[in-house]
């Protein structure tokens, strides 16, 4: 499943990103070794940068705020054919200046991508059944589309389309409770007791419905533009 979701966007993202052999791609934020891998297989040169702006090394995981405080592209212009911010548009302190800089290093024709989950769907994800004090924090975390759309526009950026993804997945409580303590990053900003009451949610409901898999979904969206 894993390999296959990477195929997957990996063709989504050289589609949207009107990718050829010998295009430059920066990404920015999250990064995927094995879908690295694909791409300069078509040929594609990729770039990444660290916090501080510089060209990061190969297989060095990035911190959860690595980006936050992420201010400028350090590339001349008309320098990328497409720009890829990997889930961590919520996290960039000012997006309105990365929206600019973007604009200034990719060249005429090239592409802005942004690769996120938006507020619109929340209402897909089944944790706010366990976990309901987290639904308002999320909500004020992550993006609506519609504004990233519209700072994209200001800037100049043409041809902006929205995509919505949706899997429908099912989960073994044990596989849900793990993902829900190291991929919900938001239970951070809960106190452990709620946390704590929230697992134990999980657990009562799998012993009253003698395990079987719980619903979810995984969700994402992506946002692309022209210069």
């Amino acid at each position: 499943m894993v390999q296959q979701r990477s195929d997957f966007w990996v063709k989504e993202i050289v589609w949207n990103g009107n990718l050829t052999r010998n295009s430059k791609m920066l990404i920015i934020g999250n990064t995927n070794q094995d879908q690295n891998v694909l791409f300069e297989d078509k040929g594609i040169k990729i770039f990444e940068l660290d916090k501080d702006g510089l060209n990061k090394k190969k297989n060095v995981p990035p911190a959860q705020d690595q980006y936050s405080s992420l201010k400028e592209i350090p590339f001349k212009n008309e320098f990328f054919n497409c720009i890829l911010f990997n889930n961590i548009w919520h996290q960039l302190s000012d997006q309105k200046t990365l929206v600019s800089e973007s604009y200034r290093t990719l060249r005429k024709e090239g592409r802005i991508l942004i690769l996120t989950i938006t507020r619109g769907q929340l209402g897909s994800s089944r944790i706010f059944k366990f976990f309901p004090n987290i639904l308002e924090l999320t909500a004020k975390l992550l993006p609506d589309s519609q504004d990233i759309v519209q700072s994209l526009t200001q800037v100049g950026f043409k041809s902006t389309k929205v995509y919505d993804y949706y899997w429908p997945i099912l989960l073994n409580p044990n596989e849900y409770i793990e993902r829900v303590e190291h991929f919900f990053k938001n239970l951070s900003f809960l106190p452990e007791k709620e946390r704590d009451e929230g697992i134990n949610h999980i657990k009562d409901y799998a012993a009253k419905h003698f395990n079987e898999p719980l619903k979810n979904a995984d969700v994402s969206t992506l946002i692309s533009a022209v210069k």
